[in-house]
């Protein structure tokens, strides 16, 4: 069940709108580049034995992008918030690899009875086709989002995976043996997206993943880069160096911006069958036949980059967010922005990272 229950009970307080403790939001089992209906997530939800007050508009609603859940807080106090940024699919070449994994951070911060929080919960890219091997290029793992509705405040953001690119004449090494491909990057406990295995630039600020240019600004002489992954105010750039977010020929196109409807960039659309993924839901960039797609988060993961033609890449992990006045703070490596404090208080290390779609658990504390 999606409800979690602290001490045997639920507990309501004397001018609390409804009963709440703690309950995690989920993407109702669905992956790919868009997100859940309505009616599958109350179907989700509502079917607990405690989880019946979502069925109330003024408690759990959906936002105007498909996909977006509305939840309102139900009393004053402080809350444990834990997001979590969703894992690539899996890529059956050149062997087979469970994907990279989504950033989880945590922290407590105090909320208002009646406030507004839209959350987007990524969703797992889709696998490769286990057939026609050779060329395989997943999407990124979409970013899950905890904001603040109205202002569009984010309070916290968690990156979802980069996905893996693989491409038969590039991952033979010396004597044949077979190499992992271009492996991709994890969701970042940062604020700036992660950068491709081969350098694209992820996303700075809260803008998407570049993809087709490198650190040095070298444009690739790649035809099948991925797409960068989204951001919370900025798309991920397509495959081809431009922020057109269609599908177009051999290039992954970019994950779509929280404030755009995070939808999963489209993949490539050449070889037969096509083993290129589109990005998942809260931003991923679409694959390639032969590279991956950056994952969704406050800013985006990076596309991909080639020094030759065809040269395969795996994207980079979406950032995370945490809110300023945020404490008690863990993280999925016991870092944010690179320090393992926050405000002048230890960040505990999780030491781990999330293998499956993303989520949102909160906890009145």
């Amino acid at each position: 069940m999606a409800i979690e229950f602290i001490g045997g009970s639920l507990t309501i307080g004397p001018n609390a709108l409804y009963p709440f403790t703690s309950f995690t939001f989920t993407t109702a089992g669905i992956s790919g580049s868009t997100g859940p209906l309505g009616t599958a997530l109350l179907t989700a939800y509502t079917g607990s034995s405690s989880g019946s007050y979502f069925s109330n508009p003024t408690f759990f609603t959906t936002g105007s992008f498909q996909g977006y859940q509305i939840w309102t807080v139900p009393e004053n106090a402080t809350y444990e918030i834990e997001v979590a940024g969703a894992a690539s699919g899996i890529s059956s070449y050149p062997r087979v690899y469970s994907g990279s994994m989504g950033a989880i951070v945590k922290a407590r911060v105090p909320l208002t009875q009646g406030q507004k929080f839209t959350m987007v919960v990524g969703q797992r890219s889709l696998n490769t086709a286990t057939t026609g091997l050779a060329y395989v290029g997943v999407g990124g793992g979409g970013g899950s989002f905890f904001v603040l509705s109205g202002s569009n405040t984010p309070y916290l953001v968690a990156g979802g995976a980069g996905g893996q690119g693989a491409y038969s004449g590039d991952v033979m090494g010396f004597g044949g043996i077979l190499k992992s491909g271009s492996l991709a990057g994890n969701g970042s406990t940062a604020t700036t997206g992660s950068l491709s295995r081969h350098n694209a630039p992820g996303g700075t600020g809260s803008l998407g993943g570049r993809s087709h240019i490198n650190t040095a600004s070298v444009v690739s002489t790649n035809l099948y880069d991925g797409g960068g992954g989204g951001g919370f105010s900025g798309n991920g750039m397509r495959g081809d160096g431009t922020f057109t977010m269609t599908q177009l020929g051999s290039h992954g196109a970019g994950g779509f911006a929280f404030l755009s409807g995070s939808v999963g960039g489209l993949p490539a659309l050449t070889y037969t069958p096509n083993n290129a993924t589109a990005g998942g839901f809260g931003g991923g960039g679409g694959g390639t036949p032969i590279a991956g797609g950056g994952g969704g988060g406050y800013a985006g993961g990076a596309g991909s980059w080639g020094s030759s033609q065809p040269a395969s890449d795996g994207g980079g992990g979406g950032s995370s967010y945490i809110i300023s006045n945020a404490t008690t703070i863990s993280t999925s490596d016991g870092n944010y922005n690179g320090s393992t404090s926050f405000s002048g208080s230890a960040i505990t290390n999780l030491n781990t990272y999330n293998s499956g779609s993303g989520y949102i658990k909160i906890t009145k504390l």
